[in-house]
């Protein structure tokens, strides 16, 4: 993506294709020095009616992002 492109809230696929697996986990590990919070990309969580930011993390090189 390049500068001033976004994603709009969204809920990452959470079944393989067959369905028979649900993902539990999800990680993210940023691995870009010398980011900051300036250059956007912070990972939001959303309210379930996508109405409001429930919790936000700014990018920190080795910083690592896990929701269950």
């Amino acid at each position: 993506m390049g500068n001033g492109h976004f994603l709009n809230p969204h809920i990452d696929n959470s079944h393989e294709a067959a369905r028979r697996y649900y993902r539990t986990l999800n990680l993210l590990c940023y691995k870009t020095p010398g980011w900051r919070s300036e250059d956007g990309g912070s990972v939001e969580l959303w309210d379930r009616q996508v109405l409001r930011v429930v919790m936000s993390y700014v990018e920190y090189i080795n910083r690592t992002v896990w929701s269950k």
